[in-house]
């Protein structure tokens, strides 16, 4: 899993291009608020405005590799929600 990091406009200049990234705000143990593959440069003013329009900019996120990363942590995630035991998102 990727480190946390406050999801401003200048962070998202930062990222790679393809790798995903995932707010830290869950509408459920299993979706984001906002979960993207981040955009090639030259689309990601487009892209912030989808994370304005979400609400999370500000916000703690996390960058994964891939959405094939993230989805196994999220399976990993869940799979400790289902045996009841706390497992924090962050």
């Amino acid at each position: 899993m990727g480190e946390r990091h406050k999801l401003t406009k200048t962070y998202l200049m930062s990222l790679p291009e393809g790798s995903y990234m995932v707010s830290n705000l869950f509408l459920n143990p299993m979706r984001s608020s906002f979960a993207e593959e981040v955009a090639p440069l030259n689309m990601r003013i487009h892209q912030w405005d989808r994370i304005i329009a979400a609400d999370v900019q500000q916000k703690l996120c996390i960058v994964f590799e891939s959405e094939a990363e993230f989805q196994k942590w999220l399976g990993e995630l869940n799979y400790h929600i289902d045996k009841g035991e706390k497992h924090p998102i962050h």
